[in-house]
């Protein structure tokens, strides 16, 4: 994509994803989905070896207060998900307490059930990059292979962006709701629809002024 879809009432989610390293590189993804729509925008991804945890810090607090890019709509960072795998949970502990970070720690069992979810939006373009500030994440997914097992990404090859991908992207999969597009008026569906409405309210109805005859009753009967 080129730029974020902008139309009156919408309302933007940003989330960010990011994956711990030392030698291998720790690795953080933008993203942001619109209320009610699946599409899930991959606004940047960058990486950097030999992070130190005040460091990473800094760059979260940095991309909290200022965007990659200068033309993300109702920017507000609030999802921050964080790899808690091996020493990762002492430094997501240092950057909530020490730093006042709102990070929350990455669900690491759900991941394949996630790698899958991500392949699928790709599939269905649903998953868009803005490709000037997503080349090195474009690289890793298109060389980075199963595992023997198909069960993880191969440990033989990078996936410092793709992991925090899994992690941000699933941040707006939960928050996705569609809402339920009508039938159009005239139809057959819609008037079908409609008489279920109006029956459903109907019962409702009666169920209350039966709740409330008996009530009647019983208060008639303490006097």
């Amino acid at each position: 994509f080129e730029r974020l879809p902008e139309y009156e009432g919408d309302r933007w989610t940003y989330a960010l994803g990011v994956d711990l390293g030392w030698h291998d590189a720790t690795g953080f993804v933008l993203t942001c989905t619109r209320r009610n729509h699946p599409e899930i925008y991959v606004v940047a991804a960058w990486k950097e070896q030999h992070l130190t945890t005040p460091k990473i810090a800094a760059e979260i607090l940095r991309t909290i207060a200022k965007p990659p890019v200068d033309w993300l709509p109702q920017y507000r960072l609030t999802n921050i998900v964080v790899d808690t795998a091996a020493g990762g949970k002492i430094i997501s502990e240092d950057l909530r307490q020490h730093y006042g970070i709102p990070c929350t720690p990455a669900q690491k069992p759900a991941k394949l059930t996630q790698i899958h979810n991500v392949r699928g939006m790709l599939m269905a373009g649903t998953l868009l990059l803005y490709e000037p500030t997503t080349e090195q994440l474009i690289t890793e997914m298109s060389v980075l292979p199963w595992n023997d097992e198909r069960s993880d990404h191969h440990e033989r090859f990078l996936d410092d962006l793709c992991d925090p991908l899994l992690y941000s992207s699933r941040e707006h999969s939960q928050l996705y709701k569609p809402e339920e597009e009508l039938p159009k008026h005239g139809t057959t569906e819609r008037i079908n629809y409609d008489a279920a409405l109006a029956k459903k309210a109907a019962m409702a109805q009666a169920a209350k002024n039966a709740r409330g005859v008996g009530r009647k009753w019983y208060q008639q009967r303490g006097r």
